[in-house]
């Protein structure tokens, strides 16, 4: 922890100290002391690489004598009081070390894989090492660190921290001062609690995911045996492969628990609702090319989305089973524009009016922007509060310029007339945010493509009305020309919209394209939406779709 300090204790610190306690004083007693104990610690770290066994108290006065530093502090405030209240000053020392041990752990957890690599003394190293064979693993610290917790081993560590600060926490406040260093130790039990519940919450997602990919579909996919084409039929069957899985890889499973506020009746979550909507976008697209039977296979994904509307509101949430989570009018859009695709546009009026009507009416900003969310703007229920305020402090209430873009066009697709005037307002709220190099910026979307898209895409329904603004977009992606298969594939999408589908930068796409496609006949998985910090969804399902789609469009 505070391990390399006594090394930069320089003359002119020692004058200061000098002036503040004399020569006499017996804190230097007390200074000899941390330091001795500071380059005991050195020697006992290199020591227990070379010894089978440690035990947990080795490791706790190993801890203690590194944090030597810091007991300085608390021997210069006894020190000054003329070494009164001896008993105060043994218990905050007695805090420190419970504090020191509880840090360490975490530090050890937090640096496992720096430490495998450098092969300095580490407690999760040692700890794991007692169930894993390293050299199965061949030593690999990003292979071993996933094996920390596989094995419950990081989480165990974490746990015993927590309790290491409890007990410091105990000791302090036994002596009931006010004091800094009690916020201190909150602050690290509630650190190492959000970590652990984070990391906790990975391994239930990815339990979920596995457990996923162990189903097993047996409804009918369309027949794609009309593709001749080597790189789009592969394609196919590489998504066909998904669907036997239920689209286990397509999915979105992210966990939300309780620490965060979230109050549902389980804390992992998982959904495709808006997965599929995006992925039957794009085999629309195929099908239309090729002329491939779907009209069974889409009939079957309409009801799969009309299994999952919420009645009450009329449109869509991205997961049904978080209540603090409203529906929102990028899933509405997408879902819309499956309706449109397949013939069923009087199922809009019927089930999903009132959502678009709340997003209108409550919803439109000054500016014509659109917010994402599709809640009243007075007289919520008690339950639209509580996602109010999840939006508010957590999403971000928008408008978001992508998913603004995204609900005009279904709304152009849906009834241009009756809509134009809210259409028209919500492209000059998209003007005022295009950069100045041509693109647009996605809230939800990672990179600057899939944003530049969908704000093309609805331009270009206007003719040559906003010739300028696309043609920035164009001028963006021609001098800006991605190199991960999903930003290419939308790049092309958006010079194929306006027609460049000869433009030689539309070639060379569509050949970096088909150069990036794996030998299963998919695309690397890249990320795509970004719904929390750190957390990205990204699926090779999903760039495969996209990928498809712009070859075919």
């Amino acid at each position: 922890m505070f391990y390399a300090y006594f090394p930069v204790v320089n003359k002119e610190t020692i004058k200061i100290l000098t002036s503040i306690y004399g020569y006499k004083s017996s804190f230097w007693e007390l200074w000899q002391q941390r330091k001795a104990e500071y380059f005991k610690a050195i020697k006992i770290e290199k020591h227990l690489l070379t010894i089978p066994m440690v035990s947990f108290e080795q490791y706790s006065n190993l801890a203690d004598d590194k944090s030597a530093f810091g007991k300085i502090a608390i021997d210069s405030l006894w020190v000054q009081s003329n070494t009164q209240n001896k008993a105060v000053y043994e218990k905050l020392l007695l805090s420190h070390r419970y504090f020191s041990v509880g840090f360490q752990l975490y530090d050890d957890v937090k640096d496992f894989a720096r430490d495998v690599r450098r092969g300095q003394f580490n407690w999760a190293v040692y700890q794991l090492q007692q169930k894993v064979d390293f050299a199965e693993a061949q030593h690999e610290p990003n292979t071993l660190h996933k094996y920390l917790f596989v094995k419950g081993v990081g989480q165990d560590l974490l746990k015993e921290a927590i309790v290491q600060f409890e007990k410091a926490k105990a000791v302090v406040t036994e002596l009931n001062i006010p004091s800094g260093w009690l916020q201190t130790i909150e602050q690290m039990i509630s650190t190492i609690q959000s970590y652990l519940e984070t990391t906790e919450g990975y391994l239930a997602v990815l339990k979920t995911t596995l457990a996923l990919k162990k189903e097993r579909n047996t409804a009918p996919f369309f027949n794609f045996s009309a593709v001749k084409e080597e790189s789009i039929h592969k394609g196919l069957d590489f998504i066909e492969q998904d669907f036997r899985q239920h689209y286990a890889e397509l999915k979105h499973t992210m966990y939300l628990g309780n620490a965060e506020g979230f109050e549902n009746t389980c804390q992992v979550h998982t959904s495709d609702t808006f997965q599929r909507a995006l992925l039957d976008d794009c085999l629309y697209t195929i099908a239309q090319r090729y002329r491939l039977p779907i009209t069974s296979f889409f009939e079957e994904e309409y009801h799969y989305f009309m299994e999952r509307i919420n009645p009450e509101v009329g449109a869509w949430q991205y997961f049904p089973s978080v209540q603090e989570i409203a529906p929102d009018i990028d899933d509405l859009a997408q879902i819309m524009q499956f309706f449109i695709h397949i013939g069923k546009k009087d199922e809009i009026a019927k089930h999903c009016q009132k959502a678009i009507d709340t997003a209108i009416n409550s919803r439109t900003c000054a500016n014509g922007g659109i917010e994402t969310w599709i809640l009243p703007k007075h007289n919520l229920t008690p339950l639209q509060q509580k996602q109010q305020y999840f939006n508010e402090s957590k999403w971000g209430t928008g408008p978001d310029v992508e998913v603004v873009a995204n609900f005009l066009y279904v709304l152009y697709l849906y009834d241009p007339k009756a809509y134009l005037s809210v259409i028209q307002k919500g492209i000059s709220y998209l003007f005022s945010q295009q950069k100045e190099e041509g693109y647009w910026e996605s809230r939800w979307y990672y990179g600057n493509y899939y944003g530049t898209y969908v704000c093309v895409r609805l331009l270009q329904c206007f003719g040559e009305q906003y010739t300028n603004q696309i043609q920035r977009a164009v001028n963006y992606i021609k001098t800006h020309l991605p190199t991960e298969p999903l930003s290419i594939a939308l790049a092309l999408l958006t010079l194929k919209t306006v027609g460049l589908n000869t433009d030689e930068t539309a070639i060379i796409l569509q050949e970096q394209l088909l150069t990036t496609q794996n030998i299963l006949g998919g695309w690397e998985a890249m990320n795509f939406i970004k719904p929390k910090v750190y957390e990205p969804y990204k699926s090779e399902t999903l760039t495969t779709a996209y990928a498809l789609k712009a070859l075919c469009f």
